[in-house]
């Protein structure tokens, strides 16, 4: 496995609205939760989104979401990586009821 920053910053940000974007709005419409719980999950789901990017990963399969798995344990407390996973899942199961491109990736995750 190759070493792999995970890219914070969006990049996005002066630009139209990418799908990403548009997935991550829906998303934060979707779940029921406080407003600090869904800006931390929020967060969670933009530091996938972004090391996806970063990688060159149009379609992630289960392995690419394992992978950036052991890349959060390197620096992230174990808690704070479930919380992590449990972010991107709760993304992938409203992705499901989206039928968005991740929709693949989801169904075996979920």
């Amino acid at each position: 496995m190759q070493n792999t920053v995970i890219n914070t910053t969006n990049t996005n940000s002066l630009l139209k609205p990418t799908l990403n974007d548009v997935l991550l709005q829906q998303w934060k419409t979707y779940i029921d939760a406080s407003d600090r719980t869904i800006k931390t999950y929020s967060n969670a789901v933009k530091r996938f989104l972004n090391y996806l990017e970063a990688n060159n990963i149009a379609t992630p399969i289960r392995e690419d979401v394992l992978a950036y798995k052991k890349i959060m344990l390197l620096t992230l407390a174990p808690a704070s990586v479930q919380l992590n996973i449990t972010a991107l899942k709760m993304f992938f199961e409203c992705t499901i009821l989206l039928d968005s491109a991740f929709r693949p990736l989801a169904l075996n995750l979920c």
